[in-house]
């Protein structure tokens, strides 16, 4: 692995289609996968990573959010059913 003084040069290049059309409500998800897409490929490039690190990259940090954000919703599910009222009658 090389160091690449571009990395953040390539985020923001690879971020521009989800910006640009990730409005719109059906074009948004095309939007987004085309920006993942050149965001695993210019890190290959770039960094001089393999394909599989790349995705890896890209894909870990999207894995552990959404784990983040199942267990919190999970933690407030939890409270508000202990906290309502109606439940304790």
């Amino acid at each position: 692995m090389r160091r690449c003084p571009f990395e953040n040069s390539v985020l923001m290049y690879a971020a521009t289609p989800a910006f640009f059309i990730g409005w719109i409500p059906v074009a948004g998800i095309i939007g987004i996968l085309w920006s993942l897409f050149i965001t695993v490929h210019g890190l290959k490039e770039c960094a001089g990573l393999s394909y599989l690190r790349s995705i890896m990259v890209v894909v870990v940090p999207i894995i552990l959010f959404v784990l983040f954000l199942v267990l919190l919703l999970g933690l407030i599910a939890s409270f508000t059913k202990v906290l309502n009222p109606l439940y304790w009658m």
